[in-house]
């Protein structure tokens, strides 16, 4: 059994006493779990960390999309999902919710199943939109703004890719590197302007990070890269990523205000050693190639071997 110090928390707004008894006896083994009846009691746990969130939507005293929103525009909370105790149906409301910040609904019948599968789903799309939350903050900055640190990296290493890195090389496992191209990215930065990251860059990075294994990170940079390591995987299974990536963009729709579009990309893949100097090195090594093959676009490209490599016009 868990401490609860090493546990997730969760926040759980709800005024109903069956609902409080049933999601503490079937979640406090999983979770240390923050009880709030009110509005301010919840603003008030945003001072926690918070992993989760379940609401009530028959909450007496406050409007539950109300709070929904107040608390998705929360810094902290913003990336934490929230799971609405509800039993509309209709589309309207779904939307309504949807719009406040919810992520996911759960049912007032109160299966433990549904419960479990809603809070997985939940903490998995978590993960994902942080692995890539700094591609926002990185493409509305200007460049005269950026420290002269990072102008000379040009990629934003995360500090999990170091921690990676670090303990793939202590436990002797091999790492690869694939970096990814939007192709077009200027003209499509263009095109979106201000609005780009939200409809193309974090959607785009979400679609990758769900194609990746668990133990795999995705590391954004600030002009159209996506840095993709993986752990214990050699140079024929990055090949083998790389392909599958390449295809699934291809037929992947992307959803903005002005319609559907559709991406491709190009790649380079490559074995590395696990440490940072070699990382550095493949992905300035790798965004050169790219430079250097433009005006061709599609590519998937080895750094180890021409023979290797692939046009798909």
């Amino acid at each position: 059994m868990s401490s609860k110090a090493s546990l997730p928390t969760l926040l759980l707004v709800a005024d109903n006493p069956s609902i409080v008894f049933w999601i503490k006896k079937n979640l406090s083994e999983s979770f240390f779990v923050i009880e709030a009846q009110d509005r301010a009691a919840a603003l008030g746990a945003l001072n926690a960390r918070l992993d989760f969130i379940i609401i009530d939507s028959n909450l007496e005293s406050y409007d539950a999309l109300e709070l929904c929103k107040d608390l998705s525009k929360k810094t902290t909370a913003s990336l934490t999902p929230i799971l609405l105790i509800t039993s509309r149906l209709k589309k309207s409301y779904r939307d309504k919710a949807l719009d406040a910040g919810v992520t996911d609904f759960l049912s007032d019948q109160l299966d433990l199943e549904e419960l479990e599968t809603r809070i997985a789903i939940g903490r998995k799309g978590a993960a994902a939109r942080k692995k890539t939350e700094e591609v926002s903050s990185v493409i509305h900055i200007h460049k005269k703004e950026l420290p002269s640190a990072y102008l000379k990296k040009k990629f934003l290493l995360a500090n999990h890719a170091l921690r990676l890195l670090t303990e793939a090389n202590k436990d002797k496992k091999q790492v690869s590197l694939l970096f990814l191209r939007i192709d077009h990215f200027q003209e499509l930065q263009s095109q979106f302007g201000h609005s780009f990251a939200e409809q193309i860059l974090i959607p785009f990075s979400d679609f990758l990070t769900h194609q990746l294994p668990e133990s795999d990170l995705l590391v954004p940079s600030s002009d159209g890269g996506f840095i993709l390591l993986l752990v214990n995987e050699g140079q024929p299974e990055a090949k083998q990523l790389a392909e599958h990536l390449h295809e699934e963009v291809q037929h992947q729709p992307f959803s903005t205000e002005k319609g559907p579009i559709h991406l491709t990309c190009s790649i380079v893949y490559s074995s590395i050693e696990p440490n940072e100097a070699a990382y550095n090195r493949a992905v300035e090594t790798a965004s050169k190639t790219l430079r250097q093959s433009l005006p061709a676009m599609n590519l998937i490209l080895s750094l180890k071997s021409d023979e290797e490599r692939h046009h798909h016009p």
